[in-house]
């Protein structure tokens, strides 16, 4: 019941409950203005009436208060004006706010949703007499690499992908420090341990994005306890409403994790924005 009377539109029927008091008032103030005649009680002033087309005798009051009842009329017209506008004005703005709402949720329900599907360390390299990849030597194959495999969730496809990847080491359970400034490391030219792929992804497409590793001794390190490795990164892409969504990742590699090696969600930097990938 009361959310029934929270839908009535007030403000028309306020108006007009009013325009209907001050008619209310004004005729028996103009009724109580008449002095009676003789005869008849009642003046009787003949004047121009017509009712139905034929001329009768106009009643005494009517001609007397004739400007009071002019003005009580044009108030009333005029406040039923207002409340006609205020009307359509709230059924203009509320079907605007209707039309408006349901765009950005046919948008949420059809844009392209891309995030990390997979994270993955593929080392081939023998721990016995492994040295190091010098990445500054020239024409450097490398072995071994993180995979970061990015995935189209959504129902339409993405463009302009891109996604830049950090790996960082640390102690044994170190944790990133709060406050730390992901964006600085992951907005910075490209280096060997922030790579840059671009592309288009169609619905449900994956795409596999390689990390070198020039040193693989900190795989090696991590299974032992003692380093952690924490990936992060963000994946920046345009929906086909051409509109910029970046995908925040960051996950912390546990080697040593009971039932096999496993990459888990951090606390933070994890989510979606509308940051632009950097020019």
């Amino acid at each position: 019941m009361r959310g029934w009377l929270r839908s009535i539109d007030w403000l028309p029927i306020s108006i007009s409950v009013l325009a209907l008091l001050i008619l209310l008032v004004a005729l028996p103030a103009t009724l109580g203005n008449q002095q009676p005649s003789e005869s008849t009680g009642y003046h009787s002033v003949k004047t121009e009436c017509f009712q139905s087309g034929v001329r009768v005798e106009c009643p005494n009051w009517l001609v007397r208060n004739k400007d009071t009842i002019e003005a009580a009329s044009a108030i009333t017209l005029a406040l039923f004006t207002i409340a006609l506008f205020w009307s359509t004005y709230g059924l203009w703005d509320a079907t605007g706010t209707t039309i408006n709402d349901a765009r950005k949720s046919s948008e949420r329900e059809l844009r392209a949703y891309v995030g990390v599907e997979r994270l993955d360390f593929r080392v081939t390299s023998q721990v016995k007499g492994y040295v190091p990849i010098d990445p500054t030597a020239s024409n450097t194959t490398y072995p071994d690499y993180l995979v970061v495999k990015v995935k189209n969730y959504g129902q339409t496809p993405a463009k302009n992908v891109e996604t830049k990847t950090v790996v960082v080491t640390g102690p044994f359970l170190f944790t990133l420090p709060q406050g730390f400034n992901y964006d600085s490391f992951i907005e910075q030219p490209s280096t060997l341990n922030n790579v840059v792929t671009e592309g288009f992804l169609s619905k449900d497409q994956p795409e596999e994005v390689t990390i070198p590793i020039p040193d693989a001794n900190i795989v090696w390190d991590a299974r032992l306890k003692n380093v952690t490795i924490i990936v992060f990164g963000r994946i920046y892409y345009r929906d086909i409403f051409n509109s910029s969504w970046s995908t925040k990742f960051c996950q912390i590699w546990e080697p040593w994790f009971p039932l096999g090696e496993r990459f888990v969600g951090s606390n933070e930097f994890n989510g979606e924005d509308q940051r632009q990938a950097p020019k």
